[in-house]
């Protein structure tokens, strides 16, 4: 008989299911949630190009090509606020849209997506020569950007479009003018000084309202594989997020300093989507190129599109912006056979970026209350979630070093930084000790403020190619360079060791350490042990059994899957025919619907035993089955799952006939009910 099939993983779903996912999917635990990750990185972006525009003029082609592919990743105006009617607004020059995002729907690609995404996807390549960067990630869905017009498409969209759906709209007025007010304050000081320690106490402060945070239930369908990297997140936490941050920073450095054709790993297919309708580059047959002349003829096309939508981001952007940059634009626009180790060099930045940007998340993790001191236990999720949540609610005393010293903030947690204004924090530096609304808006804003800072230095110590590497000419051997450069907004601003829990005034050192990539998630996988229980949909047989299942992923998203089955059966016996005990194997093919649920569809094989004593035969066969499997752990305290299949086995030899064709028939229709344990 044939046998169902088995699944073992995610989610499954009506129109209740909806419901029910969104009601018991569990909560996150990230440091900030995707839209505080976009906002605060895509404000950081515009922050480096003004600083970074002065030191561009006269400038080498390195911190020119670097700034230029800045401004392909950062928004091109600050006009209107981030989200509106649930779209983002500003836009940037990796895709273009063909119309505003209010009135296309479409997703305007930024850096902030790329500092967003870590808690999304966790390969970020191809690119050659990074061994932790090998799979095909982000590095090949970014740069096949450049040639889209319209939706940036797929699960990213999916994921970035419901960052700004939320019934809590976010002050932005309130937020720009507590990240400026901050900024403009730090500088007139020239250091960061530690709020009063009055000021610091628990009961000092009220706990924050929580704002827009990340839909559990929506991203769960949109990504099936958001619970998964969930659930294997130590990389976002305390001291390791600063090692994840140094791994990224380390590698964005490295890539943006050698040329193109030495990192670029794409392969001929997506060289040749890249190359769609691009004269002189879509008539090349990429699957005949040698691997070295694919990778040169490769890198003139990203600096042929790069260079596309450099002339376009020109015309659109805010003129302060171009103006650095304006000889530059003009020598791409008249004379681009001049302009190949620009370009080249634009590409490399491009691919840098594409790290540098999740660099910035890990850096940004590193400030989160709920990732100071909650140490993440796999076994025990709902523990962890549980003081991640609470300190991130009610915030921790923690102390960020840089090269000049330490200096004390409270950090909050996801969902908080953008949420609803308490009331206006002013009056934040006064020895006046503030209602306790008030100097929780104002511990709210000096977060704010730093998060800004400190991806801004990460950004500008990035383009001018490691200003804190042990050994850099930048820095003089003690202090910061006195003059008003990013050179000096580095040294102050850019942490060189952990921020941690407590007040300790503990010293930071004077460079930044080089880091190596964390290892990206072992694929997921199930093993499961059911026990079935089926009826026949024609007839009156009942079968029960037993079956071992093992899932793998298929691809780095595990959004298709595969699985084998061994199952053990056993059929009662009816009027027409005997009890019979076989065994089946099937090899699976999974889709996520979503997190918690699959939809299953497979061959299956089986044979077996019909009859007992003097009239035994044997028989044998396969068919098809479908069905739908959830696994609901995350819900409950156990590793469930459930699985639900439809099974036709159809005979096609028995010993009783032989080969006659009277031996080939439709066993059953069964309908299978699978329970058992599952098992990561």
């Amino acid at each position: 008989m044939r046998n169902p099939e088995p699944q073992t993983m995610r989610t499954f779903a009506p129109p209740t299911a909806l419901c029910l996912v969104a009601l018991l999917a569990p909560a996150s635990a990230h440091a900030f949630d995707y839209l505080e990750h976009s906002w605060f990185t895509d404000r950081a972006c515009l922050e480096a190009q003004r600083r970074l525009g002065p030191a561009v003029r006269g400038g080498g082609t390195p911190l020119v090509a670097r700034y230029l592919a800045l401004s392909l990743t950062c928004p091109e105006r600050w006009e209107r606020p981030y989200c509106v009617d649930g779209y983002k607004q500003l836009e940037g020059g990796l895709n273009r849209l063909e119309e505003p995002p209010a009135e296309s729907g479409d997703h305007p690609a930024t850096l902030g997506d790329f500092a967003a995404l870590p808690d999304h996807l966790s390969q970020f390549g191809p690119v050659r020569g990074f061994p932790r960067a090998e799979a095909a990630g982000l590095t090949e869905t970014a740069l096949g950007w450049l040639a889209v017009t319209g939706d940036i498409g797929g699960v990213i969209a999916d994921v970035a479009e419901d960052a700004c759906e939320s019934d809590e709209p976010v002050p932005w007025a309130s937020v720009e003018r507590d990240v400026a007010g901050f900024l403009r304050e730090a500088e007139a000081r020239g250091a960061l000084a530690s709020p009063p320690a009055a000021r610091l106490a628990s009961v000092a402060r009220v706990e924050l309202p929580r704002g827009p945070h990340d839909p559990a239930g929506p991203y769960s369908f949109d990504n099936p594989h958001y619970l998964d990297l969930t659930r294997r997140n130590g990389d976002h936490f305390g001291p390791r997020a600063y090692s994840a941050f140094l791994g990224f920073h380390s590698a964005a450095r490295a890539i943006s300093g050698r040329p193109c054709a030495d990192t670029l790993a794409l392969d001929d297919d997506a060289l040749e989507d890249l190359a769609d309708e691009l004269p002189g580059f879509e008539e090349i047959d990429w699957d005949d190129l040698e691997p070295e002349a694919l990778r040169v003829r490769g890198c003139q096309l990203l600096a042929e599109r790069a260079r596309l939508r450099l002339l376009e981001w020109a015309a659109r952007a805010d003129p302060s912006l171009v103006e650095p940059v304006r000889a530059e634009i003009a020598l791409l626009r008249t004379r681009p056979q001049e302009a190949k180790a620009l370009l080249d060099a634009v590409a490399s930045g491009l691919m840098a970026l594409v790290f540098e940007g999740p660099g910035l998340h890990f850096l940004q993790d590193g400030q989160a209350a709920g990732h100071l001191r909650v140490v993440p236990q796999p076994h025990d999720l709902e523990a962890s979630r549980f003081f991640h949540d609470t300190d991130g609610r009610a915030g921790v005393t923690a102390s960020l070093g840089t090269r000049t010293g330490s200096t004390l903030f409270v950090g909050f947690g996801d969902g908080y930084l953008l949420g609803p204004e308490l009331v206006r924090a002013e009056g934040c530096d006064t020895g006046l000790q503030p209602s306790r609304e008030k100097n929780a808006a104002c511990l709210l804003r000096r977060q704010r403020g730093l998060l800004v800072l400190t991806t801004t230095a990460s950004m500008l110590d990035w383009a001018f190619g490691g200003l804190l590497e042990d050994g850099s000419s930048a820095m003089p051997s003690e202090g910061c360079p006195e003059s008003d450069t990013p050179e000096r907004f580095v040294c102050r601003y850019l942490p060189t060791r952990p921020p941690s829990p407590g007040t300790a005034e503990a010293g930071a050192p004077r460079t930044l350490a080089e880091g190596t990539l964390p290892v990206p998630a072992p694929p997921f996988s199930y093993e499961s042990l059911l026990l079935s229980s089926s009826l026949d949909a024609a007839g009156d047989a009942t079968q029960i059994g037993a079956r071992l299942v093992f899932l793998n992923q298929l691809g780095a998203r595990a959004n298709w899957m595969t699985s084998y089955h061994l199952g053990l059966m056993s059929t009662s016996a009816t009027k027409t025919e005997p009890s019979q005990l076989l065994l089946e194997f099937s090899h699976m093919f999974h889709w996520r619907w979503a997190a918690r649920f699959l939809v299953n569809a497979g061959p299956f094989v089986y044979g077996g035993l019909r009859g007992f004593g003097e009239s035994v035969s044997t028989f044998g066969g396969t068919g098809p089955s479908v069905g739908l499997s959830v696994l609901p752990e995350g819900w409950i305290k156990l590793p469930l799952e459930i699985t639900f299949t439809y099974r036709v086995p159809v005979t096609l030899i028995d010993s009783r006939y032989g080969f006659a064709k009277k031996g080939i028939r439709v066993e059953a229709h069964w309908l299978e009910l699978a329970v058992g344990l599952a098992f990561m």
